[in-house]
């Protein structure tokens, strides 16, 4: 069983809990702040396995392009995709981390180094805890789109993950979203905190057909 399949049926199981078992315990022994608390709870959970089950469905459209799309443009592949998200991952961090957003200047288009050059720059001085290890847990091609001029050709990649430090762990999940140039991909978009509107926009497109 996949962690998506695992993730919708604890959807299930919340919801059945939220609707036979709670309000017998509001009655008996929860106040309303307890309430709210399990309510928000519960709705995160199925937040996130909603985001999961989405991405697992955008994941197989996308690979289907990107196979058809391979039989005619060797550049596309998935595992070099996927490879190339997770490096930019850790490129990322790294950067992050020494305050030197020139490590992923060779990576990424003149916009997405602009922009993320300024973050590490108003980054306040406190937010100094290193890294200790980045952990990636799954990597997924979510949306693609081939187009007749490959210079127009982008991919997104939905990226779950562990961010450890020296008092905490963190997860985290982010879409990176990929340009073409010329033979190589370059890194266009940061989004964090994933949801489920970053699924519906991706596209997956098909003109090279």
């Amino acid at each position: 069983m996949d962690k998506n399949t695992k993730s919708f049926i604890t959807w299930i199981l919340v919801s059945a809990l939220l609707t036979v078992v709670v309000p017998p315990m509001i009655n008996d022994s929860l106040n309303e702040a307890n309430y709210i608390v399990m309510i928000l709870g519960a709705l995160l959970s199925v937040s996130l396995s909603v985001v999961l089950v989405y991405a697992n469905y955008k994941e197989r459209k996308a690979s289907t392009i990107i196979g058809e799309a391979a039989a005619r443009d060797p550049f596309w592949n998935l595992n070099d995709m996927q490879l190339q998200a997770r490096s930019t991952i850790y490129q990322l961090q790294n950067a992050w981390d020494r305050r030197d957003a020139s490590i992923i200047k060779d990576c990424s288009t003149p916009a997405c180094y602009t922009s993320f050059d300024s973050e590490i720059r108003n980054r306040p001085v406190k937010d100094a805890d290193p890294t200790d290890v980045l952990d990636i847990q799954e990597t997924r091609i979510i949306c693609c789109e081939d187009h007749e001029n490959n210079n127009d050709d982008k991919f997104a990649a939905f990226i779950d993950g562990t961010l450890s430090f020296s008092e905490a762990d963190h997860e985290f999940t982010v879409v990176l979203h990929f340009l073409r140039s010329g033979n190589t991909w370059l890194l266009d978009k940061i989004h964090h905190r994933t949801g489920i509107w970053d699924l519906v926009v991706a596209r997956n497109v098909e003109e090279g057909s």
